[in-house]
């Protein structure tokens, strides 16, 4: 019995052993891996960098070198064991493949090979427009190569240079952006159609082109409201509203056409790119008697007529015009000498008879071409219907009228505030009382 236990001890014992000697039972851990990895390229102030994580074990200190594409051995960088990421700047970088090496022990235990690309640039062109005004470009620069470059922009229209950029660096893998935006405008166009524009970037290499087309539209010109302002059968103003929806500016001629006839010409009005603008035609009436027509009774069209380049437009309205309920009859003027050639008015008298309705005015306006005699502060009183009344006033005193002897029309109004209550025109002679 003893001997056999003691046979099989001894061969446990020699199991163990040789166990032991074949590292089945390793005494320690293995050791850590020595690798380079996450290899790439950044470019900063111009320089572009290697980048790459490096993971060293603790225990020993390891190299790091970089071979240039010919061949030469440009870095070299030490780790003594910590794991991390490291940039190595490569002054003058160009184009082809860069062979990094992990030594250890003047051993190679790991090789990476980055491939570095020339500048490859393409260009985006935005442009702002203020109707036929290149206001603003913005020009975006593209690099998908791996190596900088330094760029500039340049436009030109035909064979003339409108505008060129300081230089900018180009990075690779990023977007470098140009604005143009002189504070008036880079170029205004002053023909419809399209217009053509260079876009040029240059580098130390090359220059890569981009046109920029933009079609101008021509003035497009509307008449989008006539508005008539009537007293009794007067017209005392016409307002109407004219809209320039092109990007060129117009320049309008025409006139006024009431009830068929030429009332008022218009002349050089000016209408911007985009402007919308109300008018006055009395405003710019020349006449200065205050009254644009006198029409008949009735459905009165009342159209504005322009003309621009070789386009007409037009627009109207049509109102119905009503006469006031009153006349003037027997009218009666005096005169007095004011010079040796004409006469002034001094007095004038008159019967009014009224109409339907009642009557009241404080006003009395007398016009005769180009002057006017004007009597404020009146008191009438309210004239009855179906009445006559007779009246007689001074206005020698008010911008005297003034004529040669002879037969002359007279344009005399009655009117209360600002609302017209008659406007009738008399023939009248003129002679020295």
């Amino acid at each position: 019995m003893g001997s056999r236990y003691q046979t099989v001890a001894l061969g446990v014992i020699f199991v163990i052993s040789l166990a032991g000697c074949m590292g089945v039972f390793p005494d320690s851990e293995p050791e850590a891996e020595t690798t380079l990895s996450g290899v790439h390229t950044e470019t900063q102030a111009g320089t572009v960098n290697i980048v790459f994580n490096d993971t060293v074990a603790s225990d020993y200190a390891a190299t790091v070198t970089i071979e240039s594409p010919n061949g030469m051995n440009i870095r070299e960088h030490s780790h003594s064991g910590d794991d991390g990421i490291t940039r190595i700047a490569i002054p003058q970088a160009s184009a082809g493949d860069y062979t990094l090496q992990l030594i250890k022990n003047n051993q190679t235990i790991d090789t990476k090979t980055i491939t570095l690309t020339s500048a490859d640039l393409g260009l985006t062109v935005t442009a702002n427009w203020d109707a036929s005004t290149l206001s603003q470009i913005f020009v975006a620069v593209q690099n998908t190569g791996d190596l900088p470059t330094t760029a500039s922009v340049a436009v030109s229209k035909g064979a003339s240079t409108l505008y060129t950029t300081p230089s900018q660096t180009a990075r690779g893998g990023r977007q470098t952006i140009f604005l143009i935006d002189p504070s008036d405008g880079l170029y205004t166009v002053n023909n419809s159609g399209p217009a053509k524009f260079s876009i040029m970037v240059s580098t130390a290499n090359n220059t890569i082109t981009k046109t920029l087309t933009h079609t101008i539209r021509p003035a497009s010109v509307e008449i989008t409201s006539v508005t008539p302002t009537w007293q009794t059968t007067v017209l005392k103003d016409l307002s109407y509203t004219v809209s320039n929806t092109g990007d060129l500016p117009a320049t309008l001629d025409g006139s006024v056409i009431v009830a068929g006839d030429k009332a008022v010409e218009i002349t050089d009005l000016a209408l911007d790119a985009g402007e919308t603008t109300t008018i006055s035609t009395a405003e710019r009436a020349t006449t200065g008697s205050g009254t644009l027509y006198r029409a008949d009774t009735g459905a009165i069209e009342t159209r504005v007529r322009l003309g621009y380049n070789t386009t007409t437009v037009s627009a109207s309205n049509t109102s119905t015009v009503v006469s006031t309920s009153a006349d003037l009859e027997q009218v009666q003027t005096q005169w007095r000498s004011t010079n040796e050639d004409d006469i002034g008015l001094s007095d004038i008298g008159f019967t009014l008879q009224t109409g339907a309705s009642s009557v009241s005015y404080n006003t009395l306006r007398i016009e005769t071409g180009n002057q006017t005699v004007l009597s404020e502060g009146l008191d009438s009183g309210t004239i009855l219907p179906n009445v006559d009344v007779e009246r007689s006033y001074y206005v020698g005193g008010y911008s005297q009228i003034e004529l040669p002897p002879g037969e002359h029309e007279l344009i005399v109004s009655l009117c209360d505030d600002d609302e017209l209550v008659l406007e009738q025109t008399v023939s009248v002679t003129a002679e020295p009382s």
